[in-house]
């Protein structure tokens, strides 16, 4: 559990994390992309184009907060991202919109973590009279286990066994007497047997 210190250092942090996963402001994202069309602007390139093109990254982009946004395009310009893209080129919409994500996501799971560090209760260790009290509930269970099992059940060797029908005693007799036989040679003959009796 975190001393006052600590504590007021990381509620600062959560407040300033609540602030950092909100979108926009948006003229701060238009400034981004304002920064990437004009680094990657050709002559080619007629205001048709460039309007399009705008728009697609203001519609993927617009929901994030524009410290993402910006952390995105400079992880582009840096190659951490999309190297599987031509960097001549602009970088394509969802290159930016996963890596924003991804930093937003981020900083809303440092959020929720350093949020349940606040919550957390400090470790209380049972007190002797909780210990004996939990001594006594657990010896009262062990002995209503005890007294409730039937004198057939407690223990190895002290089970009764249930007594052989006269058919069975026959059988064992059979087997033991015709070793020859083998048990499944017995049995085809029980089963013959069984179903001459049946016709």
């Amino acid at each position: 559990m975190p001393n006052p210190t600590q504590r007021a250092f990381i509620e600062r942090r959560v407040a300033e994390l609540d602030l950092m996963a909100q979108p926009g402001p948006v003229k701060e994202i238009d400034a981004t992309i304002g920064a990437l069309m004009l680094r990657y602007m050709t002559a080619r390139q007629d205001d048709e184009m460039m309007r399009a093109r705008v728009e697609g990254y203001r519609i993927v982009l617009r929901d994030f907060p524009a410290w993402a946004v910006r952390e995105a395009y400079a992880r582009w310009l840096k190659g951490e991202i999309g190297r599987e893209y031509d960097a001549s080129f602009p970088p394509p919409e969802r290159v930016l919109h996963d890596c924003a994500k991804n930093l937003t996501m981020a900083a809303m799971g440092q959020r929720i973590g350093l949020q349940m560090v606040l919550d957390a209760e400090a470790y209380r260790p049972p007190s002797e009279a909780e210990m004996q009290e939990r001594r006594q509930r657990l010896e009262t269970v062990i002995r209503s286990i005890a007294e409730g099992v039937s004198p057939e059940d407690r223990g190895p060797g002290s089970l009764k066994r249930r007594p052989e029908t006269p058919e069975e005693q026959a059988r064992k007799d059979q087997i033991l007497n015709s070793p020859g036989k083998g048990i499944l040679a017995g049995l085809r003959e029980l089963q013959e047997t069984e179903r001459a009796a049946a016709q």
